[in-house]
């Protein structure tokens, strides 16, 4: 078992159906979930939503944000701020969630930071006239 849970927040259905996708992948992810930002719903109604989904056991949790800076983002942000135990990353991306569920043993500085990588890594820009200069990338014909 990972030594921490992980909790996808975002706008509408989006974090659900990031850890719907992620499942279909590698099957189901223990000690995962998600929590979404309802058009209905105000700051303090989804701050609630969040902090029941983070609970209060002793686990590290990681709560992956679709958005720097949207509500959801700012909601969590805000939580990891007040909690030694909570780590927040926005801009989460299904390569990021992967790994976080499948491929880091502990939530440290340097694992966080491979997380990052991983989500940058997964970015990648291909059509014509567009100039992609990274390992196993063409370059356009010149």
């Amino acid at each position: 078992m990972r030594p921490f849970r992980i909790i996808l927040v975002g706008h509408g259905r989006l974090p659900a159906a990031l850890l719907a996708s992620a499942e279909l992948i590698a099957g189901p992810i223990e000690d995962a979930a998600a929590v979404g930002l309802q058009p209905h719903e105000t700051p303090d109604h989804f701050a609630a939503g969040l902090r029941a989904a983070v609970g209060h056991d002793d686990r590290r949790i990681l709560i992956l944000a679709d958005l720097r800076g949207g509500t959801p983002h700012n909601v969590a942000a805000a939580l990891a701020r007040r909690s030694r135990r909570i780590v927040c990353l926005a801009g989460v991306n299904l390569g990021m969630l992967l790994e976080a569920a499948l491929g880091i043993e502990a939530l440290d500085a340097a694992e966080v930071a491979r997380l990052v990588e991983v989500a940058r890594g997964g970015i990648d820009a291909v059509g014509d006239g567009i100039a992609a200069d990274g390992p196993g990338r063409a370059a356009p014909d010149g």
